[in-house]
């Protein structure tokens, strides 16, 4: 029985070094980020930098987009007295101040 747990025991610790031994000497990180900058250098060439005249224009606010609004808050308006309302002074939409 100590025998058998004697050789899982160098099995495990076999595994353990090659894994070392690969990490260290074909995965290690460093190697792969200099292997991989070297492989884009030759990949991808460099962007191309075009020069234009300086102008001042009116860049636009609006733009289209789809969605949904919703509101910060609600705002009941109650009258003082019973009674209908028959004007109110805002219109929808506006900018109501305090």
């Amino acid at each position: 029985m100590r025998a058998r747990k004697l050789v899982i025991f160098g099995v495990m610790a076999a595994a353990v070094a090659a894994g070392g031994y690969y990490y260290y000497f074909v995965y290690s990180p460093a190697k792969l980020a200099a292997n991989s900058a070297q492989s884009l250098a030759r990949v991808v060439p460099p962007a191309p930098v075009m020069v234009a005249q300086v102008s001042q224009e009116v860049v636009p606010v609006q733009f289209g987009t789809v969605g949904s609004v919703q509101q910060y808050t609600t705002v009941s308006v109650k009258s003082l007295v019973d009674g209908q309302i028959f004007k109110a002074g805002f219109e929808e939409g506006q900018y109501v101040h305090k």
